[in-house]
């Protein structure tokens, strides 16, 4: 696909797109995590980092319409470092890189020199400015030359699902990472599993009331990805409208469904065969007001918020991974025999590489020696 000449008309087009896709979902009751879109690990094999579901959503989309085989993109840069070269006629596809600019802000001083402002604490008062700009990148199917062991090594780790023992540790680092209380009560009114705004807590039934730990971790997932859109954290307006309109709860309810999916997928924390009704069941059961069509009612008219819904659950899953991970690091420098999932064992090595390769780099750059004259 060439690059768009509008961006905003790009997402534009985009989220008519998925929306369509989504109210077909609607239409058999399916959720929107089994859509493909949602589903596949679209990520840099590089450096092993998954793209974010803004960008999921487009190389999807992109996938589709070329016919990649591969979850996988990479800029042409790291292609030729990698030893890869790109097959003659590739089109890129392309994502969007958001970015700050900040720098201080100046005003001139009586001799007409730039001065730096200062705050009442005598720090810098910044000037921010927020931007976005589109980056192209190629699939692994454009790609020719032999896949280096780094790329292959981050391929194999996404092909192994978590074993009971891993998503145990991955349930326990969510519990100690919730940024809120958790209580165990089961109430008479038959909703056990909620997160209440009001008391900035989580409540959950018992664990032996789960089919499994899996199940427990999703629904967890989902009332924490709930806990973030409180005034003190993300501030999220659809949180604080919840009751308001069907059009604030969907929104709600499915940025948290996808934060918690997100999460999951991550981890590679997965459902086999029959039980991903059992999941569905299990989701609708802790929320019986969801209904992905309200979601999509709000949404239709303004192609553009489905991409607001995508990139809250993304700031939000996005929160509760880093949160995750690190707390696993450490963990596992603690503890090497602790089991955690493959995919974060093959991150942080191709994390290492990476920097061990830019500091071989960089040992190998020419030292500048300055000449003085006499």
């Amino acid at each position: 696909m060439s690059k768009p000449e509008d961006f905003d008309e790009h997402l534009k087009n985009l989220g008519l797109k998925l929306i369509k896709s989504l109210e077909e979902f609607a239409e058999t009751e399916r959720q929107p995590w089994e859509n493909p879109v949602f589903k596949t690990r679209y990520m840099n094999p590089i450096s092993g980092t998954r793209y974010n579901m803004e960008n999921a959503v487009q190389l999807s989309m992109a996938a589709e319409d070329q016919g990649f085989t591969t979850p996988y993109f990479l800029t042409a840069k790291q292609a030729f470092d990698a030893g890869m070269r790109i097959k003659k006629g590739s089109e890129a596809s392309w994502i969007a890189q958001h970015f700050v600019i900040a720098k201080p802000l100046t005003k001139k001083n009586s001799q007409g020199q730039e001065e730096i402002l200062l705050d009442s604490d005598g720090n810098p008062k910044m000037y921010r400015r927020v931007g976005s700009k589109q980056v192209p990148v190629f699939n692994l199917d454009q790609l020719t030359g032999p896949i280096p062991d780094k790329i292959q090594q981050i391929i194999n780790a996404q092909t192994k699902i978590a074993t009971s023992e891993q998503v145990e540790t991955v349930y326990q680092s969510l519990i100690d990472t919730m940024p809120t209380p958790l209580t165990r009560i089961i109430e008479p009114t038959g909703q056990h599993n909620y997160y209440s705004p009001s008391n900035d807590s989580i409540n959950m039934a018992p664990s032996n009331l789960f089919k499994s730990r899996l199940h427990e971790f999703h629904t967890l997932a989902h009332e924490v990805s709930h806990s973030y859109g409180h005034s003190s954290r993300k501030n999220r307006e659809s949180l604080a409208k919840y009751g308001q309109s069907n059009e604030y709860r969907g929104f709600e309810e499915l940025v948290a469904n996808l934060s918690a999916e997100r999460t999951a997928d991550h981890f590679k924390l997965e459902f086999e065969g029959d039980s991903l009704e059992e999941k569905n069941a299990a989701f609708k059961a802790n929320h019986e007001s969801y209904n992905l069509g309200w979601a999509v009612a709000g949404l239709k008219d303004n192609p553009m918020k489905i991409w607001d819904a995508i990139r809250q659950a993304d700031q939000t899953s996005s929160t509760m991974i880093y949160a995750m991970s690190e707390d696993l690091k450490a963990k596992l420098e603690r503890n090497p025999a602790l089991e955690v999932p493959d995919i974060l064992k093959a991150s942080i090595q191709a994390k290492k590489d990476s920097e061990a390769a830019y500091e071989q780099k960089q040992a190998e750059k020419p030292t500048k020696t300055r000449k003085y004259k006499r």
